[in-house]
């Protein structure tokens, strides 16, 4: 008879490769929604006859006295009921009114605005000082020590007082801030003063500056 031989001529599946590399990250966060409007929540509920605990979704306070409550239009004094935090808030109340009763549940503050701005961290209060007196013809300048080092990338804000006493009544000064090793932006603001006080039991005119 006649011999019948069969081939595969499909070769011997390879090993896997690697994972290729993780895609993009998707598109950005979409915009925030906007603010809730002012004023308080209402939550009605119709009293079963024994349930005293009911939630109120969108409460932040715990004050009882926070709360409006009434049964069908009357009412309540709020030692009859307490708030307890959670996800949600709920009330609970001393006694369940009859079943059947309309519970009305108001709450008497607005809704919870947004959270203000996060204040200036790392204040600090410090001294800066002259090496000796300011003397000699106009256009003659005195450097303070420094007082600050900085990181780059950052903004600062200082407030600096600098006061001093002179027998001269027609002495003009200016006030001017500077830096070292960098060149940052600095922007100044500044107010002077020209009064005579009795400090340390002598009268004198004193000179005052305040920049920002």
């Amino acid at each position: 008879g006649s011999e019948i031989v069969i081939v595969s001529i499909k070769g011997i599946t390879g090993a896997t490769g690697p994972q290729g590399p993780i895609g993009p990250t998707g598109g950005p966060t979409g915009a925030t929604g906007p603010i809730s409007p002012a004023g308080g929540i209402r939550w009605a509920y119709t009293s079963d006859g024994f349930s005293t605990i009911y939630a109120i979704p969108g409460a932040f306070s715990t004050l009882n006295t926070a709360y409006l409550v009434t049964y069908n239009g009357v009412t309540q004094d709020p030692a009859n009921y307490t708030i307890t935090a959670g996800s949600p808030y709920s009330i609970t109340l001393s006694t369940s009114p009859a079943a059947g009763v309309g519970i009305v549940i108001v709450s008497l503050n607005g809704i919870q605005g947004a959270t203000g701005a996060t204040g200036p961290s790392n204040v600090q209060v410090g001294e800066i000082s002259y090496t000796s007196a300011l003397v000699g013809n106009a256009g003659v300048s005195l450097a303070s020590t420094n007082f600050a080092t900085l990181e780059a990338g950052k903004s600062y804000l200082f407030d600096v007082l600098v006061w001093g006493k002179t027998s001269s009544s027609s002495l003009d000064l200016a006030l001017a801030v500077s830096a070292m090793g960098q060149a940052p932006t600095i922007t100044t603001h500044w107010i002077s003063t020209n009064s005579r006080n009795y400090r340390g039991n002598t009268g004198q005119r004193e000179l005052s500056f305040l920049e920002e």
